[in-house]
């Protein structure tokens, strides 16, 4: 994982990937996912910059977890909305600074650093912004250390990008549905929702050429993952 890319990013304020609202199909499929699950349940959000989803699942009631490596982002996260979470706290440990405030933790550092013990509590993972991150010789790493640090009953709702690949690098990158599911054998998958659309400018390179093109025809979908039984 190329750490220095999204320190940059965050560095810089060069972060069209943050969005300025909840991500509106989290709002759409969310309950199709949360009869599923004990409310006692944690949600955790990995690669989580300052997403306002975070808050979203609070607002629910669900204590969250999240993991980002940028401390910008962290900071930034809480300090925007102290006037509803009230002052940040912070721990600092050998691999992790984790942030809280009320019922939302960010374990800031390197996600291969996060242990089972982080998760025990998890029912529910919301990936938006983290499979994408990855290119293709990540992924597989990636989803090895999440399968062996979850617990074994899990729900996950993934949000993926499809397109040409060769008229656009990324981040953020393609993920096909095939890929999905050969990334997370023994899950029953259900996708729930897929549309096209133009994709927008996302992060650039150091000398300003945009990883993602203006114009570019992707497809967005969104997939519930379920390891219940």
């Amino acid at each position: 994982m190329n750490l220095g890319f999204w320190l940059d990013c965050w560095q810089h304020d060069n972060i069209p990937f943050h969005q300025q609202k909840v991500e509106p199909l989290l709002e759409k499929y969310f309950a199709c996912s949360e009869k599923l699950f004990a409310k006692d349940k944690k949600v955790f959000v990995p690669f989580c910059g300052k997403s306002l989803d975070m808050l979203w699942f609070a607002d629910k009631g669900y204590e969250v977890i999240g993991n980002e490596v940028s401390a910008i982002a962290c900071e930034s996260f809480f300090q925007e909305h102290k006037a509803k979470l009230g002052p940040v706290q912070k721990e600092s440990s050998a691999k992790f600074i984790r942030y809280f405030a009320k019922n939302i933790s960010i374990y800031c550092g390197d996600f291969y650093n996060m242990e089972d013990s982080y998760l025990a509590d998890v029912g529910f993972v919301y990936d938006r912004a983290a499979l994408i991150a990855l290119p293709l010789t990540e992924r597989q790493k990636y989803a090895s250390h999440f399968l062996n640090i979850l617990p074994k009953q899990i729900l996950m709702l993934v949000i993926l990008l499809t397109y040409d690949q060769t008229k656009a690098k990324g981040p953020a990158f393609s993920v096909t549905f095939e890929e999905l599911a050969a990334l997370y054998p023994g899950f029953k998958i259900s996708s729930l929702e897929s549309s096209d659309r133009s994709l927008p400018i996302d992060a650039k390179t150091a000398d300003g050429t945009p990883h993602l093109q203006a114009g570019l025809l992707r497809t967005q979908s969104i997939h519930l993952l379920n390891r219940l039984e």
